[in-house]
C-alpha cells in the first residue's frame, strides 16, 4: 500500500540518523518519539480517525521533519477527507523539500497535476441551471430558469384560405365564361357553332363547379384550422354542430375568438 510504504520509509529514514546520546533522565530520543507518533498516526488511520492521524503525523514532523510524513498528510486530506486544496499544499511542501526522495517528489508532482487538472475541469464545466429564478435576468446575475419556448403560429392554414379563395375567384370567372357560351349557344344560327358553344359551355360549367367546390373546401379547412389552432392547454373556443334542412345537410360553426 502506498500509504504504508511512505510511512515505513519515514521510519527507516529516522533510524538512519544514528544513535543519540543517552540523557541522564532516560527521556525518549527524537527517533523513539517520532516512531511512537507515526505508529499512533497509523493506528488512527486504520481506525478511520483521519483527523487524529493527521494531528499525530504533524506532531511527528515537528520532532523529525520528514517529507514522507508530509506526503502521508497530503494523502489523507485528498483521499479520505476530500480537501484537495490542503492536500495540494502538503504535496507542494514535499516537492520543495530538498531531502525528499526523488520517487516521492515524483509522486507528489503527479498528485499536484491531478488536483490542478480536476480544478480546471470543474471551472470549465457549465453552471447548472436551477428552477426558481428568472431566465430574463442578464447583467444582474446568472439565469436560473430556462425560458419556456413559445410556438410560432403556422402560416399553412392561411395559405389554404388564400388558395381556396383564389380557386373560388377562378370558378366565378370560368362560370361567367360558361354563361357567355350559353348565350352564344342560344343565339347561334348554325348547328355546328351551336354544338361547339354547347360543348364548350358545358366543360366550363363543370370546371367552374369544381373550382367553387374545391376552393370552398380549401378555404373552409384553412379557416377552421387557423381558428382552432393555438395553445393546447386552452379550452376550444370554436364549436361545430350539425344542421339539417330541406335543402341538405351541413354544420353551423360558432364560438369565441
Amino acid at each position: 500500500m502506498q500509504f504504508r510504504h511512505c510511512l515505513l520509509s519515514a521510519i527507516m529514514a529516522t533510524t538512519a540518523l544514528g544513535p543519540v546520546a543517552a540523557r541522564a533522565d532516560d527521556a525518549p530520543t527524537a527517533s523513539e518519539r517520532f516512531a511512537d507518533l507515526t505508529a499512533g498516526a497509523e493506528k488512527a488511520y486504520d481506525a478511520r480517525a483521519f483527523q487524529e492521524a493527521i494531528d499525530a503525523y504533524l506532531q511527528a514532523y515537528a520532532v523529525v521533519p520528514s517529507a514522507d510524513v508530509l506526503y502521508n498528510v497530503a494523502f489523507i486530506y485528498e483521499a479520505n477527507l476530500a480537501r484537495p486544496k490542503l492536500a495540494r499544499d502538503f504535496y507542494s511542501r514535499v516537492i520543495r523539500d530538498p531531502l525528499a526522495r526523488p520517487e516521492l517528489m515524483k509522486m507528489a508532482s503527479e498528485r499536484v497535476a491531478a488536483i490542478d487538472g480536476a480544478a480546471a475541469a470543474a471551472d470549465a464545466r457549465p453552471r447548472v441551471l436551477e428552477p426558481g429564478g428568472d431566465a430574463s435576468r442578464s447583467a444582474g446575475g446568472v439565469a436560473t430558469k430556462m425560458a419556456k419556448p413559445t410556438e410560432t403560429a403556422s402560416a399553412v392554414p392561411w395559405i389554404l384560405v388564400g388558395v381556396g379563395g383564389a380557386a373560388i375567384l377562378s370558378g366565378v370567372i370560368v362560370g361567367v365564361m360558361a354563361s357567355s357560351k350559353h348565350d352564344d349557344f342560344m343565339t347561334a344560327t348554325k348547328l355546328d357553332q351551336a354544338r361547339r358553344d354547347a360543348d364548350s359551355g358545358k366543360t366550363e360549367a363543370i370546371a367552374a363547379d369544381v373550382l367553387w367546390i374545391g376552393g370552398g373546401a380549401l378555404a373552409l379547412t384553412g379557416l377552421i384550422w387557423a381558428l382552432t389552432s393555438g395553445d393546447s392547454s386552452d379550452e376550444a373556443a370554436i364549436r361545430f354542430s350539425p344542421s339539417f334542412s330541406g335543402a341538405g345537410v351541413g354544420f353551423v360553426m360558432g364560438g369565441e375568438w
